[in-house]
């Protein structure tokens, strides 16, 4: 046998090679692609609950404020009837039969002219339990009157400044920004 010959017996031409039987073609994802899209939704997820969390606490804020509206509005109307404001612990002589209450605050006229909002509700959220926002008035020359809330400065010409400021909220992100 020649050298020749022994080369020719093992060698297939190409096209004559046997195919190899494919299955089903694989479909889905990597282990690698899952543990990637699980880290991306995980940095979102650290993202987003913090934000939600101040989004719920300027809701509450909010609702306090609401609150409050009528109580303002019943003071204005006290002053304008009186010359001063009243007295503190008259929110019956106001024309409320109790203190205006919601879901996450309760507001108190303690008079002189603030409004307190307590936000002590059955469903306020724990960073926001057992803070206060005040609504305190002043008078202009005019004889008209400005309200202040919680931190925000006070203007030089008022004829009658607002009483001191008891607010204590922890975080100025939770207030509006009339309030800051």
């Amino acid at each position: 046998m020649s050298s020749k010959s022994a080369l020719s017996v093992h060698a297939v031409p190409a096209r004559q090679r046997p195919r190899r039987e494919r299955g089903p073609a694989q479909s889905g994802f990597t282990l690698i692609e899952l543990m990637i899209v699980i880290a991306i939704v995980g940095i979102l997820a650290a993202l987003a609950v913090p934000a939600y969390m101040n989004y719920t606490i300027r809701a509450q804020v909010t609702e306090g404020l609401s609150l409050a509206s009528s109580v303002r509005t019943a003071m204005a109307e006290w002053y304008a009837q009186n010359g001063t404001f009243p007295d503190p612990g008259v929110v019956a002589t106001l024309g409320f039969a109790a203190q205006p209450a919601g879901q996450f605050a309760t507001v108190d006229e303690i008079g002189n002219g603030v409004i307190q909002i307590v936000y002590n509700g059955t469903a306020v959220n724990a960073n926001l339990a057992g803070q206060v926002l005040a609504l305190r008035a002043g008078v202009t020359a005019n004889d008209e009157i400005v309200w202040y809330c919680g931190t925000a400065p006070v203007a030089s010409t008022l004829t009658i400044a607002p009483a001191a400021n008891p607010t204590t909220i922890a975080s100025s992100q939770w207030l509006p920004s009339s309030c800051q």
